[in-house]
């Protein structure tokens, strides 16, 4: 997704904003991360890009300590690099081009929160490999394709987002770097899965399952013991 010059936007726990290169080049662009950049080229440079410009990305320097304001939101001043021409999405709260400020809210654990939410499983290369889903620590969906590449990130996946899908590629491990975790990270997408179950009581009238998990409901009916007293068959669901 192609930013606008004085864009902000947040990667990883920071915020950034498109400037444009006084030279011509990502030299002194802040998103280059142990050279892997996670912004596709053709965003950045003037053949790619509809104002036909070179753009960076700029971190934004904190100015002081985080604070909370009268409605219990806790707020980061940073220092702009450029006017402001598209502020962070639900993000800001005040402005001052003239000061070249902007302060924005702090979203705490945002990535732990998503994770928890969409409750993610840790990277598994084997069943990566067999076809299970796969998608980025933020939950954006992934296609593996290509487990061996001969380098030292072996793994291409497809991200999707909102144009279509875009490269990146990862450590054995599944993660974009040593030692830290990333947004763009692989994760395990939990599969949801449905059965039959039998629900049985004995002669004191206590209700209870068998271990028994069936496809079908008939499946269900038909294997049950004649020796036991079947109350209902029921269907259930779960994620793994």
């Amino acid at each position: 997704m192609e930013r606008k010059i004085g864009e902000i936007s947040e990667y990883n726990g920071e915020w950034y904003q498109c400037v444009e290169s006084q030279d011509g080049s990502c030299k002194h662009c802040d998103m280059n991360f142990e050279g892997k950049c996670p912004i596709p080229i053709k965003e950045c440079t003037e053949s790619g890009r509809s104002d036909k410009s070179y753009v960076i990305f700029k971190k934004l320097k904190k100015v002081g300590e985080p604070y909370t304001t009268f409605v219990d939101k806790t707020i980061q001043n940073y220092i702009l690099e450029t006017e402001v021409s598209v502020p962070p999405k639900n993000a800001f709260v005040l402005i001052n081009n003239e000061q070249r400020l902007i302060a924005i809210e702090i979203k705490q654990n945002k990535e732990d929160m998503e994770e928890k939410k969409l409750n993610l499983k840790p990277f598994d290369i084997q069943k990566a490999r067999e076809g299970k889903p796969v998608c980025t620590r933020d939950g954006r969906k992934t296609r593996i394709i290509c487990f061996d590449k001969v380098d030292k990130r072996p793994i291409v996946g497809l991200i999707s987002d909102d144009e279509g899908e875009f490269i990146y590629e990862y450590l054995a491990d599944g993660k974009c770097y040593n030692g830290k975790d990333d947004s763009y990270d692989l994760m395990m997408l939990p599969e949801k899965k449905e059965g039959w179950v039998n629900i049985y009581h004995d002669k004191e009238g206590n209700i209870y399952t068998d271990e028994n998990v069936y496809n079908t409901e008939k499946d269900a009916i038909n294997f049950c013991p004649h020796d036991k007293c079947r109350v209902a068959t029921v269907k259930i669901e779960w994620e793994e």
